[in-house]
């Protein structure tokens, strides 16, 4: 039954996208690929693959616990959080074993939900003081450069040659074309170095999954 949702869905995107075959097929929750029930789905995606109706399978995720018992050898691309205030997935050296695991490795969240792209006095209640202060000497420290919170956010993300792919969100043009802009330039490994400090180590503030419990 499970494997006649996944081909119905499978079909659906198919057909909306009018392709043939689907580049990239992601698993949002981890946990789908773990137990017996994993088992299933691997089975399925492998099938998928020999048929060539996908050609890569990913998982989506948010720190290293997420890939505790799943076989990995079956993976091809691993999308992860990571921004100039959530670099945990770098600084613990996730992304760096992934990549010389031969992983392909997609960025999400660059903008925090957005946070980052606004002053602290636009944010959520629930955020700590701390952390908009933090904010607050950031975006203080750029506008000093005459520089913005996407440049800045795109710079640190070229920086770090281990990312194959970032995943956007965009409000409008001007957005658009200052990431394209960003896209032309090729920052050094000294240029990543340089956000290590503005990383931000209280979850509460960088992961939205506990936002909703605060």
């Amino acid at each position: 039954e499970r494997e006649s949702i996944w081909e119905r869905e499978l079909n659906e995107t198919r057909r909306n996208l009018k392709a043939e075959r689907i580049e990239s097929l992601m698993i949002h929750d981890a946990n789908e690929l773990k137990g017996k029930s994993g088992l299933l789905l691997r089975k399925w995606l492998r099938e998928k693959k020999e048929e060539k109706v996908i050609n890569k399978t990913g998982v989506s995720i948010y720190d290293s616990r997420d890939l505790e018992d799943i076989y990995m050898d079956e993976i091809d691309i691993v999308q992860l959080p990571i921004s100039i205030y959530n670099q945990q997935n770098m600084k613990g050296g996730l992304i760096k074993n992934l990549k010389r695991e031969g992983k392909e490795i997609h960025a999400r969240s660059i903008f925090l939900q957005g946070l980052i792209l606004n002053e602290e006095n636009k944010w959520p209640g629930f955020l700590t003081q701390n952390f908009r202060e933090h904010h607050k000497r950031w975006l203080e420290e750029i506008n000093i450069k005459g520089s913005s919170p996407l440049k800045e956010t795109m710079k640190y993300l070229n920086a770090i040659k281990e990312i194959d792919l970032i995943i956007i969100g965009i409000e409008n043009i001007k957005q658009l074309e200052e990431i394209y802009m960003s896209e032309k330039t090729d920052e050094s490994e000294s240029e990543y170095k340089s956000f290590e400090i503005w990383g931000w180590a209280n979850v509460r503030d960088t992961d939205p999954r506990l936002w909703k419990n605060i």
